[in-house]
């Protein structure tokens, strides 16, 4: 698969949501690989505390960051550990937040590719 290809599916997403003007991509890009990795450790510290009001906050808004590059299974994920925030029940979402942590890691590293290239 090359660059272009690699990238296609999320581009042509985002642009769905958001529009295609000069520079946003990279914009927004940019924005994603400062916001992502710090909603992560956030939101991880905040599990590990059992602090449910944080976990809500930091679930929607690492949500938000990827309904712009997708609409799979890891927005679901993160609503749903908002909602287990919101519920102020945890200890069904650690599955959850394991797999939404290395989805958006992946979506980092992806994104870091193409703003390399």
């Amino acid at each position: 698969m090359n660059g272009d290809e690699e990238h296609r599916e999320w581009i042509n997403h985002f642009t769905s949501q958001v529009g295609s003007g000069p520079g946003l991509l990279r914009e927004m890009a940019n924005a994603f690989l400062i916001e992502v990795p710090e909603l992560l450790d956030k939101l991880n510290v905040a599990f590990a505390s059992q602090d449910a009001p944080l976990v809500k906050r930091y679930a929607h808004s690492l949500k938000s960051c990827l309904r712009y590059v997708s609409s799979g299974e890891e927005v679901e994920a993160a609503g749903r550990i908002e909602a287990a925030g919101n519920n102020a029940d945890l200890s069904a979402v650690e599955y959850e937040l394991k797999f939404v942590t290395q989805v958006a890691k992946n979506w980092i590293d992806k994104i870091k590719r193409f703003q390399e290239g």
